[in-house]
């Protein structure tokens, strides 16, 4: 680790933050950051070209707090990609790791809530933090928060979908270490990956029922919220189009290079593959030996409606 001395004796934190053209809702998240009633973070920032003021704003809070900030170059190839950037970069020296985005606001207990679980487990097992989040309106307004965990969380639910935000996501150096070995930036989203890589190796997944930011949603959100009848539906219809099709295409291509994955969830994942293959009705038969689930009743409709239509 370089010779860099933390604010606090506290296990240092690096928020790792993927920026666009993030300068309308950028300050406020970053006053966030400063409100923490944790103090040991770092911040490192990755911009994939931003034309606004995005850079000079990151640059005058960096020279307002005693918090290490680095602002550099990512890869302009999306969003994904560019906090995978953060994973694979040397830039972050923290002994925890946590994404945020541009636009939202922590909630000052944030971090020191997902560290008061995530660092009761033991440090050489692979463990990954969610929260649930308070969905608010461009200006902040509370609208609603997003839905809780209702089944497991598991390898077999991870291969049907992701079920925490990015946003809220804290890891550790044990999961870190298995993501770079692995080395992938085609993705469809850090957060999925995430989840992916940790339920397959059988590390340890930590939910948090309590909300512990406002997900802010605007007119320029890239991934906006799944809460609510309407965003429900636009899902389910991309379970049973070709968009999900191509999302599991990416993801099963990824883990083909991840190591560690436990025989169960290799059986898992071979079921998974015969189902993609097969027709009707061994296709279903094979979905559901798979185990793989979707949280709630009606994506599990959806997820084998679009298996018996050859659409996964």
């Amino acid at each position: 680790m370089p010779p860099y001395q933390s604010v606090s004796k506290e296990p240092l934190i690096s928020i790792l933050m993927a920026t666009y053209n993030g300068a309308a809702f950028l300050e406020e998240q970053l006053q966030s950051f400063r409100a923490q009633t944790y103090r040991a973070w770092e911040l490192i920032v990755s911009d994939d070209g931003s034309t606004d003021g995005t850079r000079d704003i990151v640059h005058r809070f960096a020279e307002t707090v005693p918090n290490r900030v680095i602002f550099r170059d990512g890869p302009r190839k999306g969003y994904a990609a560019n906090f995978m950037s953060l994973v694979l970069g040397p830039e972050a020296w923290g002994e925890y790791f946590a994404f945020s985005d541009q636009d939202d606001v922590w909630l000052p207990d944030k971090i020191e809530a997902a560290m008061a679980q995530i660092t009761r487990l033991p440090a050489e097992v692979p463990a990954l933090y969610g929260a649930r989040t308070i969905i608010a309106g461009a200006g902040l307004e509370r609208l609603a928060v997003s839905p809780p965990l209702r089944r497991e969380a598991t390898f077999s639910n991870a291969l049907a979908q992701n079920v925490a935000g990015g946003n809220t996501m804290v890891f550790n150096s044990a999961l870190m270490e298995v993501l770079r070995k692995g080395g992938h930036t085609r993705i469809v989203s850090q957060d999925w990956w995430l989840y992916l890589v940790v339920t397959a190796v059988d590390g340890r997944f930590i939910f948090d029922p309590t909300p512990r930011l406002l997900y802010r949603q605007h007119g320029a959100n890239l991934i906006g919220t799944n809460s609510g009848l309407q965003n429900k539906l636009i899902r389910i219809r991309k379970v049973l189009g070709g968009r999900y099709h191509e999302w599991l295409n990416i993801n099963l291509s990824a883990l083909k290079d991840l190591e560690g994955i436990t025989e169960a969830n290799a059986r898992a994942l071979s079921h998974l593959s015969r189902a993609r293959q097969t027709a009707f009705p061994l296709n279903v038969l094979h979905l559901l030996r798979s185990g793989v689930r979707r949280q709630t009743f009606l994506g599990n409709v959806a997820l084998f409606a679009a298996c018996a239509l050859k659409r996964i």
